[in-house]
Formats: structure tokens, C-alpha cells, sequence
């Protein structure tokens, strides 16, 4: 139950913080999120067209880069990975992949990246690792999924106090 609670508050601040229409927040990894926002995009930007490409930056954590690879195989995605600065968007590609901040911890406004890709009719996902500092709203403004990893952290004892098993009831915790 405290779980659950702690996913729609996180849904609700994801939509607070970067004025998305809607958040979806799950248990998964963020190589998971955006292997399934992938195939979200596959199935709403494909709809009547023939598009089987899937741009990924090479600036994604590489466990990200290797699950998105893996799940498009089945699905019959083409996965391209390389420079998000030089990607030429062509008739093909339904969605990219970045990374905020990029695996090099680098933080790059891709405001004109998800022009480029909009442009040509494609969707870009955003992949978000924690970083316990401010997240620039600008970032946001352009993307269409937001796909980041549990900021639950397993390791803690959430809502258990003094090692008293009766708090745990009383917050909800699992």
C-alpha cells in the first residue's frame, strides 16, 4: 500500500515539476521505463504509418542502451544508436531515446533535438536518473515520455521507527 501511495505521488509531482499532461510511474528500472516507453511510442506514432526505427543517444547509461536493444528485437525495432546533436531524423523513426543528465553527467538542452524530431513526426523519450539537484523545467517542455528508475530505495527502512515492527503497519509500508 505505501508503495502504491508513493507511485501516484511521484506521478503527481513528475506532472507538477515538468507540466506534462499525464505521468506513469511504476517499479521498473529505468532501462525497463524506456524500453516500455519505446514500445508506448511504437504503437501510438506508428498507428497507419510503416515506421520500425528507434534512435537511442550514445550518451544513454549503457544498461539503458542494452534493454531498449533487447526488447526492440522481438518487437521487430530497428535500434540506432549514436550522436543526438547529428541524428538526421528520416521517414523511418518513430521515437528517440536521451539522457538527462547524459551518462557522462553532462546536462544538455535538447529543445531543438525534440523540435527536429517532432518535425519529422517522431517522439522522444527522456530518460531521468536521480540526481538529488534541481531538474531544469526548459528540459521538459518538448519531450512526450518521461522515463526514469524507482527513487524508492530498497536499502532504506521507510517508514519503520526504532525497529518498532508495529510503525511499519501504521505507515503502510510493504
Amino acid at each position: 500500500q505505501g508503495r502504491l501511495e508513493a507511485l501516484l505521488n511521484f506521478q503527481t509531482m513528475v506532472i507538477d515539476l515538468t507540466g506534462l499532461e499525464i505521468a506513469n510511474a511504476s517499479l521498473l528500472d529505468e532501462g525497463t521505463a524506456a524500453a516500455e516507453a519505446m514500445s508506448m511510442l511504437a504503437d501510438e506514432v506508428k498507428r497507419g504509418e510503416d515506421r520500425s526505427t528507434f534512435f537511442v543517444s550514445d550518451e544513454c547509461h549503457p544498461q539503458t542502451i542494452a534493454v531498449v536493444k533487447t526488447r526492440a528485437l522481438p518487437l521487430g525495432i530497428q535500434v540506432v544508436v549514436g550522436d543526438w546533436q547529428t541524428f538526421d531524423f528520416h521517414d523511418d523513426v518513430f521515437g528517440a531515446l536521451v539522457q538527462y543528465p547524459a551518462t557522462d553527467g553532462v546536462v544538455h538542452d535538447y529543445a531543438e533535438f525534440c523540435e527536429r524530431a517532432h518535425a519529422a513526426g517522431a517522439g522522444v523519450v527522456v530518460g531521468v536518473q536521480d540526481t538529488g539537484f534541481q531538474l531544469d523545467h526548459e528540459v521538459f517542455a518538448h519531450l512526450d515520455v518521461l522515463a526514469t528508475h524507482d527513487f524508492i530505495d530498497d536499502d532504506e527502512d521507510v517508514g519503520i521507527e526504532d525497529g518498532d515492527p508495529e510503525s511499519q503497519h501504521r505507515h503502510g509500508t510493504s
